[in-house]
């Protein structure tokens, strides 16, 4: 009898292993479905403000701006998140940015980019 709390106290322990990250020895509980990527505004002109959600090792992290065909454009690693994204040279129209860290890839978001022309309607 005294052994079926035991295997349900192993079971949780092997559970919360694939929730948690370990930071110091500390650990996080994170689920691998919060990790995201937010743009806002999304579309927006000149920049817009970057939030990667479920994220706890800045120095892991590197960000990918991507084209349409899916090839890097621009990659950098954030000092800070969220952070403020600027087009500098990207023309207007539709981009993908997608984030890996030590745990792996973050789902990929698209993000657009308007015209001055879009704008002025």
């Amino acid at each position: 009898m005294k052994t079926r709390p035991v295997i349900l106290f192993i079971l949780c322990l092997l559970y919360m292993s694939k929730l948690c990250y370990s930071q110091n020895d500390s650990a996080i509980i994170v689920k691998k479905t919060e990790r995201r990527v937010i743009v806002t505004p999304n579309p927006f002109q000149d920049s817009a403000q970057i939030s990667i959600s479920g994220i706890y090792h800045l120095k892991t992290l590197r960000i990918s701006i991507l084209g349409k065909d899916g090839h890097a454009i621009m990659e950098f690693i954030p000092n800070r998140i969220p952070f403020q994204f600027r087009k500098r040279d990207l023309a207007a129209g539709r981009y993908y940015i997608r984030g890996v860290d030590k745990y792996g890839r973050i789902p990929t978001l698209r993000m657009i980019i308007k015209g001055k022309e879009e704008v002025e309607e």
